[in-house]
């Protein structure tokens, strides 16, 4: 059970996000208040992440699964020849909601409006252009399908339109559509480089889409405003795919990421809303295709491939509001590829690649 505290405004019980008390005329921020139950401390808030333990395993196994989430839900979808959608709401009870139009592997995820979104995707012999929607009652709709089928694409939401970008089947593409808050799809100008493995994000009044593959690993940062005009921006420091990204506290976060054969990277890129490039500090260590999601003051980035062996990892590493870097003394249970979606005050995650643990960190 995730830890807090409650005070009452207006007869509704809303939760404190922080608690300040006074150090020799100086407010400091409480880290954790406890208090005493049957002759034991107790904590009852914690203002940093907690591990909370697992939740209700998924229905079934599928490798290379998709989470996304809505207001009311997250949800695991897809999987190989799998078109199961588990989904859990604020109280982490799980529920299965009707199946994916297809059985498919590798979909991308986004969000718009009432809507998690899941497009394109794999079936094991060809490329999807699928596209389903559900709502915040898990209702479940199949909308306009993508101009080309395909998978690994970036995505971000940006006001009232979820944006897809780049992407590959046989080839990379530099094709963009955006889903309205209505589900109306509307085709956006194209990415001036064409790259699958792309990285989304969003940032004030920007979605910006960072890296990915063509031929070889790619540093293109191309950035779409709220009138849905593209710009190219600072590109990244280093040239890589299958990054972590994450849009928080007042940046676009891209962190790890694969290069060619056999390389990793730990290093970090951050972009402000005034498209100012920053390089925050590294994560602890060089993987690719971290699961991420943002709980409270809090990105995480989670486990994560590290060498064509193939070797995973299983460590936990979260930034700050201030772009910090922690590392958190738990980690999940799998050294794996991780894929995650955050509802209310709790982040779930579960490996990507294979199993049905269901992890769940708090803030």
């Amino acid at each position: 059970m995730a830890r807090g505290v409650y005070i009452g405004i207006g007869g509704a019980a809303k939760k404190v996000k922080k608690i300040h008390v006074g150090v020799s005329g100086v407010a400091r921020k409480v880290k954790k208040a406890f208090v005493g139950v049957g002759g034991l401390p107790y904590c009852v808030y914690s203002s940093e992440v907690e591990y909370q333990g697992v939740a209700t395993p998924l229905s079934s196994d599928k490798a290379f699964k998709t989470a996304g989430n809505n207001d009311a839900y997250v949800l695991f979808a897809g999987g190989d020849s799998s078109a199961v959608v588990d989904a859990y709401n604020i109280n982490l009870l799980r529920t299965t909601a009707n199946a994916l139009v297809s059985a498919r592997r590798e979909l991308t995820a986004g969000k718009v409006g009432a809507y998690a979104l899941f497009a394109g995707g794999y079936n094991g012999s060809i490329h999807s252009k699928d596209v389903d929607a559900y709502d915040t009652l898990l209702v479940h709709t199949v909308v306009a399908a993508l101009s080309s089928a395909r998978e690994e694409m970036g995505s971000a939401t940006l006001g009232n339109h979820a944006i897809f970008a780049g992407g590959g089947n046989n080839y990379t593409t530099n094709t963009v559509e955006a889903f309205d808050s209505s589900l109306v799809k509307t085709l956006l100008s194209y990415l001036k480089y064409s790259r699958t493995q792309v990285k989304g994000a969003t940032v004030g009044n920007y979605a910006i889409f960072a890296g990915g593959y063509n031929s070889g690993s790619e540093n293109y940062v191309e950035a779409f405003d709220s009138s849905l005009v593209k710009t190219i921006i600072t590109p990244l420091t280093t040239a890589k795919r299958r990054m972590g990204g994450v849009s928080f506290g007042g940046y676009a976060l891209f962190a790890g990421g694969g290069g060619n054969t056999s390389q990793w990277y730990s290093d970090a890129d951050a972009y402000d809303a005034s498209l100012v490039h920053t390089t925050p500090t590294s994560l602890s260590a060089p993987r690719d295709t971290p699961g991420t999601a943002v709980v409270g003051d809090y990105a995480l980035f989670v486990g994560g491939k590290t060498s064509n062996t193939p070797t995973y990892s299983n460590t936990v590493d979260y930034y700050d509001k201030n772009l910090a870097l922690n590392t958190h003394a738990s980690v999940v249970a799998t050294a794996q590829q991780y894929t995650g979606a955050t509802i209310r005050s709790h982040a779930l995650f579960t490996a990507a690649a294979k199993g049905t643990v269901v992890e769940v960190f708090s803030n």
